[in-house]
């Protein structure tokens, strides 16, 4: 803003003169991005105590929204942001899995095509994210009375518009809390570390987890996200994702 409205400064548009770029390298230097977490929780117990809810045709719909959303954010990688585009019209059930899109690109996705994710179903139907988002869709169905509104996830109260990236954020944070996750120090977007981190440990491959997370490199996964899980069984809720 400034190099457009300032006239330049020896020459050099304010934005790029030497003396601003080296200011900002050193506030870089003095201060630079760190991990957010030292480690991570297991999602393990997450996906247990969602199981222990029993059948999804039975449980609460607020109950059902947040396990939900707890099991697509594991199982597909995706921001709290990208939980709530997901495209209600494009998701399509078959006998092993489930495939969607969103209603606009992902976070650093600046052209290109709109990536497809595919969700795999797991024996058990309790902890199974496809088997949830189907009773999801049948249980709000009647709810959905702006056909305008292209949004999986929407609102307990009425009118039940499309939910803001603040809501779903709360709906897994209190998810995390109830499954013993300490919700003081991680939050909701945390669940891309511990899904990822736990595909690392359980043998998935460096190629896949960044596919699935889109992340550009693994120097961005192993500074940001990679994090020691401790080591348990959890079902295999990670799929690798694939373009349209």
């Amino acid at each position: 803003m400034l190099s457009k409205t300032l006239p330049p400064i020896n020459g050099h548009p304010i934005g790029v003169h030497p003396l601003i770029k080296n200011l900002f390298n050193g506030c870089y230097n003095l201060n630079p991005p760190k991990p957010k977490y030292n480690c991570s929780w297991d999602p393990t117990a997450v996906i247990q105590f969602m199981a222990t809810l029993g059948s999804n045709d039975y449980i609460s719909l607020s109950w059902l929204t947040k396990k939900t959303a707890v099991l697509l954010a594991l199982a597909s990688l995706l921001r709290v942001s990208e939980l709530v585009t997901i495209n209600l019209r494009s998701i399509q059930f078959s006998e092993n899995d489930v495939k969607f899109v969103l209603l606009k690109p992902r976070k650093a996705q600046h052209g290109g095509t709109l990536q497809t994710f595919t969700i795999p179903s797991l024996v058990d139907p309790d902890c199974c994210p496809v088997q949830a988002l189907k009773a999801y869709i049948n249980r709000t169905a009647p709810l959905r009375k702006n056909p305008n509104i292209n949004k999986l996830f929407i609102s307990f109260i009425a009118p039940h518009g499309g939910v803001t990236s603040n809501t779903m954020s709360r709906w897994i944070r209190l998810s995390l809390n109830s499954s013993g996750v300490d919700t003081s120090v991680f939050k909701a977007h945390s669940t891309r570390g511990a899904a990822a981190s736990k595909a690392s440990a359980s043998g998935v491959s460096i190629d896949e987890i960044l596919k699935a997370g889109h992340w550009r490199s693994e120097y961005t996964f192993s500074k940001f996200y990679k994090r020691a899980v401790a080591p348990s069984i959890v079902p295999e809720v990670f799929q690798p994702s694939n373009q349209v």
